[in-house]
């Protein structure tokens, strides 16, 4: 979500969470059970997690390339750049309500809610990017399916928004792609470097 942005192996930009509010977050978390939350505090170097059940494991796995399960998120010992909060059907809302925290609360998705420092969104991250290798908007293509990816959609003239994205992303993009639950982004890319189609 704009927390870090990497080139490689190189990292260009990152915005580190101070812990008192990584504290906050773990605590207000702690008390929505009734949510069914699952707290993800991702760190420069891996994600960590308290929870090891089937749900909250099928829930993070495609969105983490790697995750640590620790017996207390409170003594993780890594900078922390972004905490995303996992919760059951329909509660998202009343997740993002109770985070009364010193940090940007943003819906992510369906399931998860995001905590990071105020003024971090993929913009700010794309833009880091573009500037680092001297590209335009006009040489920039993103594709988007949630309103936190609305910052990133109008950086770029060639934005995309899945068939089944948000609203509000459909209706800011300049283009629509193909559902996520068919592999839109990848349909687009490989048309494009195959030379079926142009953007």
């Amino acid at each position: 979500n704009g927390t870090v942005v990497m080139h490689g192996e190189n990292e260009i930009y990152s915005n580190i969470i101070d812990p008192p509010s990584v504290a906050a977050v773990i605590q207000a978390v702690r008390g929505q059970a009734a949510l069914d939350a699952g707290l993800v505090l991702c760190g420069r170097r891996t994600a960590y997690v308290e929870r090891a059940d089937e749900r909250f494991a099928n829930a993070v796995a495609p969105y983490y390339r790697a995750v640590q399960v620790v017996d207390d998120l409170a003594q993780v010992e890594d900078e922390i750049i972004k905490m995303a909060v996992n919760v059951g059907t329909g509660a998202v809302q009343a997740m993002a309500a109770a985070l009364q925290v010193p940090l940007q609360v943003v819906i992510s998705g369906s399931h998860w809610v995001d905590a990071m420092n105020h003024g971090v969104h993929k913009g700010l991250a794309l833009a880091a990017l573009q500037d680092k290798l001297g590209i335009s908007a006009d040489e920039t293509a993103v594709f988007g399916d949630y309103p936190n990816d609305l910052e990133m959609i109008k950086a770029a003239t060639y934005s995309f928004a899945m068939a089944n994205a948000h609203p509000v992303v459909a209706e800011a993009a300049n283009f629509t792609a193909p559902s996520n639950l068919e592999h839109g982004v990848l349909q687009v890319l490989g048309a494009y470097l195959d030379g079926r189609t142009r953007l």
